[in-house]
């Protein structure tokens, strides 16, 4: 159905149906034809979900010549330094949009028409809330065109706000004959060469017909088989219009194909039929062509195992269904059945299942994480032997070897031997413990300890030279010490003279 009587009434429209090339060429032509050459500024507002969807319309737009204005925009950035050119036409993905709106930088005030298109990919709580607040914006004389290939109720929300008394077109019915089956191959249209490609390397067909109804695709379809070294008796590009060769062995629709497209390849009864469409082309190329099976082509080297693959897949099925229905499972999908059919449903749950068994599969294989070990620090050797002269002896060491860190009983012992030899010799002879006599110890005699002049005045009334009235450590240490222990013996020797 052509956009130009809704254009010429500025009624606001509720496309349900799918966004193909033939609609997008209509309303585009339609917006085109209501533009002023003499208004600056942005006239005409496209919204599609993302920047490749902006590319594709401005790859549509290359066919209507009033449409050659048309700037997508793909990035923010460059947005902002093209749109004070004033392009007629802005086309571009909602999330740019908004962040362009919100930077004052595209002007609405001079908006007469807004199209959306693809807006069940926009049926989500942020899309939803921006495209409100962008369409919030627009001028009240706006037309407004909303094309949506499932209504939900967010969206039926969304249109009763922004178009007032909006009419409601469905997809109209596929006249003329159709193809009984339609092989789907997914390519998006930068890559159908290489498709193609593909597809002949593994079919290897003796005859070959590709179907293109736009005139940009039919180039880009010739350039394809030029490039392949195909002769024009072997290969041939076709319009809707062109005559399909009866009885060929593959005829392959380049994108979405016209009813006249495909009623043409439905009489010359090819013995296959293979689409080269994009993946958010399939709901367009379902519509398009109604009544025919869309399968998905499978390459010939891989169609044994998927074959097998499939029939576990549906093996298990039945022993699952066997035991009962699962009532809570279904109870979980039954609210996506008022929006898809249970078919869809059940592919999209078996696609998730092949989803979590590919990751289990390399979580499986992948090698175990390396678990890193501690290894206890020892402490280096310490070091026992007695220090020399070269080495000068440490007193932090002494003090901890005196604490019992390396002093042995065999050292020790030899101390308190020579010590005892000492005294001994200076002494004369050898005394039984209890007969001798203390050595002079230095200094005044002090009270016993615990007293009030303990340990405080025996600290303090200490001869000098003792280090705060400390005893003589002993003959072998050397120095003036041996001189006050030899000088005390001879004051006791004499004493015992006097007393005897």
């Amino acid at each position: 159905m052509s956009a130009e009587p809704t254009a010429a009434r500025a009624a606001h429209v509720l496309h349900e149906r799918p966004t193909d090339p033939a609609l997008v060429l209509d309303l585009l032509s339609a917006a085109s034809a209501r533009l002023d050459a003499e208004a600056p500024g942005p006239q005409v507002l496209v919204v599609v979900p993302d920047a490749d969807a902006a590319l594709a319309v401005a790859d549509l737009a290359r066919d209507v010549p009033a449409a050659r204005g048309l700037l997508p925009v793909t990035s923010v950035k460059r947005a902002l330094r093209l749109l004070p050119s004033a392009p007629a036409i802005v086309v571009g993905g909602l999330a740019d949009l908004g962040e362009l709106l919100r930077r004052s930088a595209l002007k609405l005030e001079r908006i007469g028409q807004v199209i959306v298109l693809e807006a069940e990919r926009l049926d989500a709580e942020a899309g939803l809330a921006t495209l409100d607040a962008l369409l919030a914006e627009l001028p009240k004389d706006a037309t407004r065109t909303v094309v949506a290939a499932t209504v939900s109720d967010a969206v039926r929300d969304l249109a009763e706000r922004h178009l007032h008394r909006a009419r409601r077109l469905a997809a109209p019915a596929a006249g003329g004959a159709v193809p009984p089956s339609l092989q789907v191959l997914v390519a998006t249209p930068a890559t159908r060469a290489g498709a193609l490609a593909r597809l002949l390397d593994d079919l290897d067909p003796p005859s070959v017909t590709i179907v293109a109804d736009r005139a940009a695709d039919r180039d880009a379809a010739a350039d394809a088989v030029a490039r392949l070294g195909l002769p024009p008796a072997l290969a041939s590009v076709v319009g809707a219009t062109g005559t399909v060769p009866e009885h060929v062995a593959v005829a392959v629709l380049w994108g979405i194909p016209s009813a006249r497209a495909l009623a043409a390849v439905a009489a010359a009864q090819p013995a296959r039929v293979v689409a080269i469409v994009g993946a958010r082309e399939r709901h367009a190329l379902a519509a398009a062509a109604s009544g025919a099976g869309l399968v998905p082509y499978v390459p010939a080297e891989s169609s044994r195992a998927v074959r097998a693959a499939d029939a576990r897949l549906r093996s298990a099925l039945r022993e699952e269904l066997a035991r009962g229905t699962p009532l809570r499972e279904l109870g979980a999908i039954e609210p996506l059945f008022d929006h898809f059919e249970p078919a869809d449903v059940a592919a999209a749950a078996v696609r998730l299942l092949d989803a979590a068994r590919a990751t289990l599969a390399a979580a499986k294989a992948a090698p175990p994480p390396a678990v890193a070990t501690a290894v206890p620090a020892v402490p280096p050797a310490r070091e026992t032997g007695a220090p020399t002269s070269d080495r000068p002896r440490d007193r932090g060491g002494d003090r901890s070897a005196a604490r019992g860190g390396d002093r042995s009983a065999a050292r020790g012992g030899d101390r308190g031997a020579a010590r005892g030899a000492a005294r001994g010799g200076d002494r004369g002879g050898s005394r039984g413990p209890r007969d001798a006599k203390p050595p002079f110890r230095g200094g005044a005699k002090r009270p016993a300890t615990g007293g009030a002049r303990g340990r405080d005045a025996a600290m303090r009334d200490g001869p000098k030279g003792f280090g705060r009235g400390r005893p003589p450590r002993g003959p072998e240490e050397g120095g003036p010490r041996k001189d006050w222990q030899d000088r005390g013996e001879r004051l006791r020797n004499a004493k015992r003279r006097r007393d005897t």
